[in-house]
């Protein structure tokens, strides 16, 4: 996403000569503006070996943004990635109590990457959901430190 932003930032040059042959620029926002607009991401597995939560979150323990580009609790989504080989279903209460005990991952932020951007992306309803959560689902809350 750096690379991008950067190399469109350059744009004088490259846009003139594009301008002339009738190609000018069709965007208006940085490409990671676009990401955050328009595109999730299924981090699966879900494992902070993956992709460390900071890096992930683009934000400290103490919740100050990091430089850089980083997708953000709004765009990502948690996987198990069953049933194939790298799947964590084995360890997932593990990984998700990582997660929602993470320092620089607030109470909100695990909710959307658990549960809520996946209800958006693909258009669950909650309600119908709900029999089968309370069923087969855990409560995040119980996984997280006391006082969290």
């Amino acid at each position: 996403m750096r690379l991008l932003d950067e190399e469109l930032a350059l744009d004088a040059t490259w846009m003139e000569f594009a301008a002339t042959l009738g190609r000018n620029k069709p965007f208006t926002k940085q490409v990671r503006e676009y990401v955050w607009s328009n595109c999730y991401v299924g981090v699966s597995p879900f494992t902070p070996r993956q992709i460390p939560l900071d890096q992930l979150l683009g934000k400290d323990a103490d919740q100050r943004p990091l430089p850089g580009f980083h997708l953000g609790a709004d765009n990502a989504m948690f996987g198990v990635d069953y049933p194939h080989f790298e799947s964590i279903y084995r360890s997932t209460m593990d990984e998700v109590a990582g997660l929602v005990r993470h320092p620089s991952v607030t109470a909100d932020d695990a909710q959307k990457i658990l549960f809520e951007n996946a209800l958006e992306v693909f258009h669950f309803d909650r309600d119908v959901l709900a029999p089968h959560i309370a069923r087969v689902g855990f409560d995040v809350e119980e996984l997280a430190p006391v006082g969290a």
